[in-house]
């Protein structure tokens, strides 16, 4: 189905509004940020952000979200085996864990744990990616039960790994920890054993003890 000019237009306008909002509250604070700001810095009126989003956390959610979208998937381009599948998201998140949306991520956390309901709003949004093309062409490959488990799989394998970098580092309360190197190594190594699990279950590794009879 071919996407009109007018959508088109509608959407790129949704971004904007969204990108504006995530940078002006990672710069000034949630609590020190209006919609009428974010309307004025993304060159729009309240009018239209309205015609948008509900109010401002669906916005900086949004912009946040759409840091992380990769490219659209359609039937000829998805993944044809569920091994590549597994593979092509762990060479996803292993580019987001060496570039600046990692620090995306945090900066995010920081904001939810001052205000809670963006966590909410962020699970709702992603609730509404269930209808996207790339979902429609995953379900229709994979079944769409599986595909949902899969990539809730995903997220809760990226927020699990950044959890436990940061229970190990003690950063589990505010202030989060800069992303040094040598926390984005911790992370790229718990995420490669994370998809050891995926392709191959828990199974003992030489290191492990026997289980108890």
């Amino acid at each position: 189905m071919t996407t009109s000019l007018r959508d088109l237009k509608k959407a790129a306008t949704a971004r904007e509004l969204a990108a504006t909002a995530f940078r002006l509250v990672g710069e000034r604070g949630y609590d020190d940020v209006t919609i009428d700001q974010i309307a004025e810095h993304a060159g729009y009126s309240r009018r239209t952000f309205a015609n948008h989003f509900g109010g401002k956390a669906e916005a900086v959610v949004d912009g946040f979200l759409q840091r992380f979208q990769p490219e659209p998937l359609d039937d000829a381009t998805a993944p044809r085996t569920f091994a590549d599948l597994v593979d092509a998201s762990e060479d996803f998140l292993v580019a987001l864990l060496d570039g600046p949306a990692l620090d995306d991520v945090r900066d995010f956390a920081a904001i939810a744990r001052e205000h809670p309901a963006l966590e909410s709003v962020a699970h709702a949004r992603l609730q509404a990616f269930r209808g996207s093309p790339t979902i429609t062409a995953l379900a229709g490959r994979f079944g769409a039960t599986r595909t949902m488990l899969y990539l809730s799989a995903l997220v809760g394998l990226l927020g699990g790994s950044i959890h436990v970098v940061a229970e190990e580092i003690g950063a589990t309360c505010a202030p989060l920890p800069h992303l040094t190197p040598e926390l984005r190594a911790r992370l790229r190594a718990l995420v490669a054993e994370a998809f050891g699990y995926l392709r191959h279950g828990f199974v003992p590794g030489p290191g492990d003890a026997s289980p108890a009879p």
